[in-house]
């Protein structure tokens, strides 16, 4: 079975995560919090 993953916001733990293009380049963007930078971590999912 394969194993999936989800980013998920250093702030505040929400999975709740969009990607915003702008010049500076790419980021997630936490829904939640509004946190945002290059990269957030990533958790297994649990099934």
């Amino acid at each position: 079975m394969k194993k999936t993953y989800s980013k998920i916001c250093p702030s505040c733990k929400s999975k709740d995560i969009i990607f915003e293009a702008t010049d500076a380049g790419v980021f997630d963007v936490c829904r939640k919090c509004g946190f945002r930078m290059h990269g957030f971590p990533e958790v297994e999912d649990k099934k």
